[in-house]
């Protein structure tokens, strides 16, 4: 295969022609297809390492057909731009002429992978095609290339296939595995591809979509960013991990349905990170009937805690542990009169009496009580019946929307509010703006600012590295990962849910550069770490 390179690292704008780069080879357009991508790239902030480009027969076929073929994935990499490019036959290396690109080339892998929330860098190498049959390319010249015939090639989370065989412009077989487009791309931290190694699948269930998305998103982020960085480094001793996550839509039946999937169809060696605590109530039962263990939820809900399981490990603190603090901290401070507004859901009413009992203990009286809807449409009647008995302080036992509501609801000067972790979000802390302003939140998890602690300073460079913010939740999901994948780590490269559930029986204590959690064989939650913050003036966290 005849090809050019072009190298392009930290380019504002268009490609410098490499060496590489002939003044013949400037014009044609494999080389304005480089081109093109290198310019969309750079409207997205990405590096382009390399891109390889075979040189095209152009004497076979139209410059028109030839034109198609070797911008293929450059148009799909346009598709995901504001304003998509496609050069014409008097391009110029370095420049793109403007054009109009149907929305359907977005599914291309290129396109998904530069689309991801979080993906700040492209590398790997984009092979165009010695030729291909004018049917091939369609009216437009956008049509996705065959069906795979030669099998598959893991680059960090993706999965590009390679067929093994192409067409060339006669309509007859070109010889190679090369000859027939292929693309590779990585997330944030671009790995070595393992075609040989099956990968680690793993199973995981989200409300991606409905009102807990903007809660779960920045977990998510968190979760990519580690498990990129792993895929850097060509997998785990060698062997790719595979996160498969579905969208439960915050509807308990479906998350179960989802599960049973997971188990059964993608024959996943653990589950990972579950978040919608009534579906996760439902999924339990499948854990112990396929003998495959659960590691991290994004919830300390002691529903799920209250009877051990011996296929739920939890990798941070319990809600009750949360509210432990809270009242002790308040007690310290001589508080004594307390209001609970609590979410009027199974979750709020089963904490209520938990918290009655904290209260006890501390010698704290509890003089309201008032339950706000989950979309936080009494908030207002909670707010001032909680105001009414003129409390000392405030403990919110809710999330999302009737946070909102009821912080919204509340008098200009008010007196302390203090709210779970699971509350303390990205989106509600834009969404309430100043009116978060003084509320205390506890935190199961480091502070990401806490630059003395290695956890810390890895989550921050690749935050920094994506264009990502250092929060909170992104964090919560960059540990959880990390917890996953030091567990595969001691399963082994051929890990099998038995033997992941093995590893964490025997993982005993582990330091994860900060944060400390332990499980054996009696043990299954693993941490009880709670901290309470304040937001500041800015609408940041501070301890």
């Amino acid at each position: 295969m005849t090809s050019v390179c072009a190298v392009m690292k930290g380019m504002p704008v268009g490609m410098r022609r490499n060496s590489a780069l002939t003044a013949n080879q400037s014009a044609s357009p494999p080389t304005m297809a480089a081109s093109v991508i290198a310019r969309m790239a750079s409207t997205h902030g990405l590096g382009v390492t390399s891109i390889v480009i075979p040189k095209m027969h152009a004497a076979r076929a139209s410059s028109k057909l030839a034109w198609r073929l070797a911008c293929a994935s450059s148009f799909r990499l346009c598709s995901t731009m504001p304003s998509p490019v496609r050069p014409g036959p008097g391009a110029r290396s370095g420049h793109a002429p403007q054009c109009s690109l149907p929305e359907a080339d977005a599914r291309h892998p290129l396109a998904e992978a530069v689309s991801r929330p979080g993906q700040r860098e492209f590398r790997g190498e984009i092979a165009f095609p010695h030729g291909c049959s004018p049917a091939a390319a369609g009216s437009s010249g956008l049509t996705p290339p065959p069906p795979p015939a030669g099998g598959s090639i893991r680059m960090g989370l993706l999965t590009v296939t390679v067929p093994s065989s192409g067409v060339n412009m006669s309509g007859q077989p070109a010889v190679g595995r090369r000859a027939l487009l292929a693309a590779t791309c990585a997330l944030p931290f671009a790995g070595t591809a393992r075609a040989a190694t099956a990968p680690l699948r793993i199973g995981q269930c989200l409300p991606l979509t409905g009102p807990l998305a903007p809660v779960v998103k920045p977990i998510a982020e968190g979760q990519q960013l580690l498990l990129a960085s792993v895929a850097a480094q060509g997998g785990l001793q060698g062997t790719p991990i595979d996160l498969v996550t579905l969208d439960d839509t915050t509807q308990p039946a479906r998350t179960e349905e989802l599960t049973r999937s997971l188990l059964d169809d993608q024959k996943v060696v653990a589950l990972f990170g579950y978040a919608f605590v009534p579906g996760l109530v439902r999924a339990l039962p499948l854990l112990d009937e396929r003998r495959v263990p659960l590691i991290g939820v994004y919830n300390g809900a002691d529903v799920v805690r209250r009877d051990p399981h011996p296929w739920l490990f939890t990798t941070t603190a319990s809600l009750r542990d949360e509210v432990q603090a809270m009242v002790q901290n308040l007690a310290t401070l001589n508080t004594r009169k307390l209001a609970v507004a609590y979410q009027d859901n199974e979750l709020g009413r089963f904490m209520l009496p938990q918290v009655q009992a904290i209260a006890d203990q501390h010698g704290v009286q509890l003089v309201a009580k008032a339950a706000v809807a989950p979309d936080g449409s009494n908030a207002r009647d909670a707010a001032a019946a909680i105001t009414a008995r003129e409390p000392q302080a405030i403990l919110l036992l809710a999330a999302g929307a009737a946070v909102i509501g009821f912080m919204k609801s509340l008098p200009a000067v008010r007196v302390p509010v203090y709210a779970l972790s699971l509350a303390g979000t990205t989106a509600l802390l834009e969404e309430l703006g100043p009116v978060a302003r003084g509320m205390a939140f506890t935190q199961v998890i480091p502070s990401p600012q806490r630059a003395t602690t290695a956890l810390a300073r890895r989550f921050t460079a690749a935050a920094a590295a994506a264009g990502l913010a250092p929060t909170y939740d992104r964090l919560w999901g960059f540990l959880n990962a990390s917890i996953l994948v030091e567990v595969l780590r001691r399963a082994g490269p051929r890990a099998t849910p038995a033997t992941v559930q093995a590893a964490l029986e025997r993982m005993g204590e582990v330091d994860l550069g900060g944060y400390r959690l332990a499980f054996d064989n009696r043990r299954r939650h693993g941490s009880s770490f709670v901290e309470i913050t304040m937001v500041d003036a800015g609408g940041k966290f501070i301890r």
